[in-house]
């Protein structure tokens, strides 16, 4: 799903949270508004990616390669910070099979930035 359609979707649960609690169904409202929290927080970490990180944690690297690949179009389904970590993962897997072929990937996601320092190493 497009990150243009989370956010609408998201603002949809939040009306809908405030016309609830408006009209004197609290628990729905609340129900509703952590709904619309959950959407919106999957506009900023993709679950895609996610699971993807989890899988790679177990060292299964071949269900981490097919919910990396469930991400067709990373400019239209990600957010703009975490473009490099798509390609930083991408990178691990293919490190696995055929590590000359990873460097690509890594050179891609140093190039893309990467907002957390530990996850570049420092060229001393």
């Amino acid at each position: 799903m497009s990150n243009i359609v989370r956010l609408i979707v998201a603002c949809v649960f939040f009306g809908a949270a405030v016309a609830l609690c408006v009209f004197g169904f609290w628990w729905w409202g609340i129900l509703v508004l952590l709904l619309g929290g959950i959407i919106l927080l999957s506009f900023f970490f993709n679950e895609n990616m996610i699971i993807a990180q989890y899988f790679l944690r177990k060292e299964q690297s071949d269900k981490a390669e097919a919910w990396l690949m469930k991400i067709n179009n990373y400019e239209k389904q990600l957010h703009k910070n975490q473009y490099g970590y798509h390609n930083l993962l991408l990178g691990l897997i293919e490190s696995r099979k055929a590590p000359l072929k990873s460097e690509k990937y890594f050179k891609k996601a140093l190039s893309l930035g990467m907002t957390m320092s530990h996850n570049t190493a420092p060229l001393n």
